[in-house]
């Protein structure tokens, strides 16, 4: 697969994490397990199709989109297209999405949904646009231009609490205490849950679970380490086992299948 990534305009980071551009050519069917993430996923396509399902669910139900709207999950997915894909992908922070989509976010939860059904005939930006461009570089500039005057009308913004409240947890990675963040912002625990799940799609307790199991999959899938102990420390669970149980449920696989399949995967995209 090629890929080229950028960050948005300064003025936009707080709501977009960052962009990215991709095609991929392959002799048939390619399949993939992604996520879950801790951001909101637009991904734009010029055209090809995707299959997404559930990757903790054997033989479950797939939903066949085009361009495409994913929220906040909590376990990950499966992805496939026919062997091509021409597109991009917009990672938004969940207080950003909030923003820009102008909608609330547990409607969005757990959902895979066509890019249409969010943004209407309108769209976020135009794609036919976009695709007629011959660089990743030139559909980054549209996308920022898109973005910056979608975020001029007057769109609500997430609470400053919960803004708050999702720092602290990205801040700690995943290991503040819900109960301290709530009293520092003078809230019920029920208040900020209700905030939320309206402004950020999830409770806080499983954002703070995403957040450990996003560093911990991204210091295996890099794969500086094996030492499963050592990464359950250092992402904030209770011990290996822990660990392993987050993976099992969040993934459907434990952390070593993981580490193995991530190497396959290393390895085929080293050979392409």
């Amino acid at each position: 697969m090629a890929q080229a990534t950028r960050e948005p305009l300064p003025s936009l980071r707080r709501y977009v994490r960052r962009y990215f551009a991709f095609t991929e050519s392959a002799p048939g069917p390619v399949r993939r397990i992604e996520g879950p993430g801790t951001d909101v996923i637009v991904v734009l396509s010029f055209g090809p199709e995707w299959w997404i399902g559930d990757a903790t669910e054997a033989g479950g139900e797939t939903a066949c989109v085009t361009s495409f709207v994913a929220g906040l999950h909590d376990h990950a997915v499966t992805t496939e297209h026919a062997g091509r894909s021409d597109g991009m992908q917009i990672s938004f922070t969940p207080p950003g999405a909030y923003a820009l989509f102008g909608l609330p976010l547990h409607e969005l939860a757990g959902r895979t949904v066509p890019l249409d059904d969010v943004f209407g005939v309108d769209g976020l930006v135009p794609l036919e646009r976009l695709a007629a461009l011959g660089t990743a570089a030139e559909r980054f500039d549209v996308l920022d231009e898109c973005l910056r005057i979608r975020l001029a009308r007057r769109r609500p913004e997430a609470a400053e609490g919960v803004a708050h409240a999702w720092r602290c947890l990205h801040a700690s990675r995943g290991r503040a205490r819900i109960a301290s963040i709530a009293d520092d912002l003078g809230w019920s625990r029920k208040r900020l849950a209700l905030r939320f799940r309206e402004q950020v799609g999830v409770s806080p307790k499983t954002l703070a679970r995403l957040i450990r199991y996003e560093r911990a999959a991204s210091e295996l899938g890099h794969g500086s380490t094996t030492d499963l102990a050592r990464v359950a420390a250092a992402c904030g669970f209770f011990d290996q086992a822990h660990l392993t149980n987050e993976f099992r449920r969040i993934r459907g696989t434990t952390p070593a299948a993981y580490v193995r399949e991530t190497n396959l995967q290393d390895g085929e995209a080293a050979a392409a």
